[in-house]
């Protein structure tokens, strides 16, 4: 059974970057550029976990992880230096997120599905 990852970033070249590289056949991910779709998406679908970015237009990261399923595992990926957070994610993960990272991750949770 693939996992299935939702990410949310603004900018959509970080988003082709991020499936073009993390997608595969054992990894089935979504993007969304507004947090209103994957928020819609995830009511739907659950996935197995997300990666937010941090600062969204009209929103964050943050504010976004907390009207989600709080049963998701999420990763939020920012470059801000002085972070602050009020959402308790698994990780707070640096942009440009380094891809070993991102796949020991994946791996991780791969490893839990079977």
């Amino acid at each position: 059974m693939p996992l299935k990852v939702f990410y949310l970033d603004d900018e959509s070249d970080l988003c082709e970057i991020f499936a073009d590289i993390y997608g595969s056949d054992e990894v089935l991910v979504e993007t969304f550029q507004e947090a209103s779709k994957l928020i819609e998406r995830t009511a739907e679908s659950k996935p197995d976990l997300i990666f937010l970015d941090y600062r969204l237009q009209r929103t964050t990261g943050d504010e976004v992880a907390k009207v989600l399923d709080a049963t998701i595992p999420k990763f939020l990926v920012s470059g801000e230096i002085q972070l602050k957070t009020s959402y308790p994610f698994v990780e707070i993960i640096k942009k440009p997120a380094p891809e070993e990272k991102v796949f020991e991750i994946l791996k991780r949770y791969q490893s839990a599905l079977k």
